[in-house]
């Protein structure tokens, strides 16, 4: 567990949310940076309606996710978790 999961999330940290997806910071790379799971940014951004890249672009409201981004997403928690294989 990273040391800022499960805690309450500041301005700052969205701002840094933010301004890490409009860097295109990967989500991965963005969940380190935070120190949080990638599960728990993954959750906040779609709250937020952020896509990772692409200036954290707007979500259609509606759809909450598109699957492309699903697809990759899975792929990166694949691979994240059979790193140190």
């Amino acid at each position: 567990m990273d040391a800022n999961s499960g805690e309450q999330w500041s301005e700052a940290d969205i701002s840094d949310l933010k301004n890490e997806l409009d860097d295109g910071r990967t989500i991965a790379k963005t969940a380190s940076f935070l120190c949080r799971d990638v599960a728990e940014v993954r959750e906040k951004m779609k709250e937020l309606g952020l896509v990772e890249g692409d200036g954290a672009a707007l979500l259609n409201a509606d759809h909450g996710c598109c699957p492309k981004l699903d697809v990759l997403a899975a792929v990166e928690d694949f691979l994240l978790a059979h790193a140190n294989i």
